[in-house]
């Protein structure tokens, strides 16, 4: 019984993952959030003393926060490291909650719990995808009136090497779906 229990819930996280990143995909007319940087810390001189900004090697494509529930929420994006260095996601700042935490989805003895982690490692030349059933990012206390559905949000994601960049994140909802992860269309789920 644990057995399928958790084959089920490995199942539907997979679904949601899937079904999420095949609507994260940006189209040709989206553009790919490449946000401003903090220059103390991103910026450094090269040999023909032209500043060359570390933030350009991470890439954030289809930021979004998700309309929250209840007190807490959380935000989903793609970060790709272009550079040929890895470095890794260290925190996120943000002004519209109490606390910020890094989260994955661990699996503890059979069942898949959600995990505070100190840091998300960005391979070079990878993506990583943050999604719900995988890792993201965890706000906590949100206040609702900033995160309604069409408003926008900053978030400042710091890295390690890269430093610090600020992403403009649009709040959104996520669509339910079904257990094939077919979208259930809002018209299909009134009626």
């Amino acid at each position: 019984m644990k057995l399928i229990k958790y084959f089920l819930i490995l199942l539907f996280a997979l679904v949601i993952g899937f079904y999420y990143s095949s609507l994260q995909k940006p189209s040709t007319t989206e553009k790919t959030a490449t946000a401003p940087v903090m220059p103390s810390r991103t910026d450094k001189k090269t040999e023909d003393s032209t500043t060359v900004s570390r933030a350009a090697y991470m890439q954030i494509e289809a930021p979004m926060v998700k309309v929250p529930a209840g007190p807490n929420t959380a935000a989903y994006m793609k970060i790709t490291n272009t550079s040929k260095n890895d470095d890794k996601l260290i925190s996120v700042a943000c002004t519209f909650a109490e606390r910020v935490e890094l989260h994955d989805h661990i699996d503890e003895a059979g069942v898949m719990k959600m995990r505070r982690i100190d840091m998300m490692e960005i391979p070079a030349g990878q993506s990583v995808t943050l999604m719900p059933g995988g890792k993201h990012i965890m706000f906590f206390n949100v206040m609702k009136d900033a995160l309604q559905e069409g408003k926008t949000v900053i978030l400042t994601l710091e890295f390690e090497k890269a430093g610090m960049i600020e992403v403009e994140c649009p709040v959104k909802p996520i669509m339910p779906i079904t257990a094939k992860g077919i979208p259930i269309s809002a018209s299909h789920a009134a009626g």
